[in-house]
């Protein structure tokens, strides 16, 4: 909720999408969490064996927003939603593939599907989504959490398996390697992230200078 400026971009970017119906959920600060809620929130015996190391109060409380929306989706039984973080930068083309998306039915199979960058895909995998897109299921090199589609089967079961936290938000790859859902990608991605998110991290208190080069690259296919 401090986050003005960004919420500020946020409502003038959805602004070009009247198509959409944007709801602003309120993200958990990790660094306001008490003790016993942090005990109960973030398993850290667990984040050393599934991650590797101890997660930041930025990393957890990140964790949770998201793992709240999942949750906000099961109470209200929403079928399909988009997540965007509030560095997203969306493409014109969005809309086109959204409605795409929309239109395939996963007949009631956990799907995940990330409309930010990935580091790989597979080509065999790739199938046409739009004119210009295609969607491709990962089985490895998935991250980034700033903008996806999740259905509700998927919501529900992220909600049940991700609490404790013991990994950060974005990462996918604990999912597929669960095989909690089905995760893809759309090709080329629909949204990355703004210069002032990669340079001013809100959850890493390190810059992320050399982080945008290794995403403008593109897609490595393989």
């Amino acid at each position: 909720p401090r986050s003005q400026a960004r919420r500020r971009f946020m409502e003038a970017q959805l602004e070009l999408f009247p198509g959409l119906a944007p709801r602003f959920f309120p993200a958990v600060d990790g660094r306001s969490l008490g003790v016993a809620e942090l005990q109960q929130a973030y398993d850290e015996a667990g984040a050393l064996q599934e991650w590797g190391w101890k997660l930041s109060l930025p990393q957890i409380g990140c964790a949770l927003s998201h793992i709240g929306v999942c949750q906000a989706m099961v109470k209200e039984g929403i079928p399909l939603a988009l997540v965007l973080e509030d560095d997203a930068l969306l493409s014109g083309l969005l809309p086109e593939a959204l409605e795409a998306l929309a239109a395939r039915s996963d007949d009631g199979r956990p799907a995940i599907t990330l409309l930010s960058p990935v580091k790989s895909y597979s080509r065999r995998k790739a199938v046409p989504l739009t004119a210009l897109h295609q969607l491709a299921t990962l089985d490895r090199g998935a991250w980034l959490a700033t903008a996806y589609l999740v259905n509700l089967p998927a919501a529900k079961i992220l909600a049940q398996q991700l609490l404790p936290v013991r990994a950060p938000a974005d990462c996918w790859n604990r999912v597929i390697r669960h095989d909690w859902a089905e995760v893809r990608a759309v090709i080329p991605c629909c949204a990355s992230v703004t210069v002032e998110g990669w340079r001013h991290s809100t959850i890493h208190e390190e810059t992320l200078d050399n982080t945008p080069a290794t995403y403008q690259r593109g897609w490595l296919a393989r």
